[in-house]
């Protein structure tokens, strides 16, 4: 069961042309195309799913390459040939309508991450490419922006589709999707799609 917020926030879509140029690497050496125009629209209390408090992430953002993709790239291959790749894509994102519970087992506990898939090809494109250039191994992954988290954190990283396969719990329904996407430019009740490739069954919590 998810409990919904009273209001119901103007939409602050993340979708359409990114343009954002050569974000560099983050604090903790990624690469993230930030998304700062949804925050203020994203709910401040908590909603529920299965009986567990997911908090709303306090930044949203797009992961182009995680801390160990990273370090592993600059060891082959210089950061201004990562940037030359970035700016010869065209970054558009295109929001779902869909929600999808994640689960890990870490040491320091069980997380939970609420994501919502996005079509972004550049993003694939370009790991491809350093991929090739670095001769690395750079899987496809799923790009997605992550929305909620359980307990507080970054979230759940995604490197591969076969991760995101390990990680996923189940997509949610619309009535349960909808709470989690108001302010994002995903509200429902638009369908939720049923044809996408990744949607290829349920695991319990």
């Amino acid at each position: 069961m998810t409990l919904a917020p009273a209001a119901h926030p103007e939409p602050a879509c993340f979708g359409g042309m990114l343009t954002p140029g050569w974000p560099g690497r983050s604090e903790s050496g990624s690469v993230l195309v930030p998304l700062p125009a949804v925050i203020p629209c994203m709910p401040g209390e908590p909603l529920f799913l299965n009986g567990l408090a997911f908090h709303a992430k306090d930044e949203l953002h797009l992961t182009v390459l995680s801390t160990r993709e990273a370090e592993a790239l600059a060891a082959r291959l210089p950061e201004w040939a990562w940037r030359e790749a970035f700016e010869a894509e065209v970054w558009e994102m295109k929001h779902s309508v869909r929600a999808v519970l994640l689960h890990e087992h870490k040491p320091t506990g069980d997380e939970y991450s609420l994501i919502t898939p996005v079509d972004c090809p550049a993003l694939n494109r370009f790991r491809t490419r350093l991929a090739t250039d670095a001769g690395l191994e750079l899987p496809a992954t799923l790009p997605h922006v992550t929305l909620w988290i359980r307990p507080f954190g970054r979230g759940i990283g995604l490197s591969s589709l076969a991760q995101y396969e390990s990680c996923r719990v189940r997509e949610l329904d619309p009535d349960e999707a909808a709470p989690f996407l108001r302010g994002t430019g995903c509200d429902l009740p638009a369908a939720a799609a049923t044809d996408n490739p990744l949607n290829t069954g349920d695991r319990n919590p």
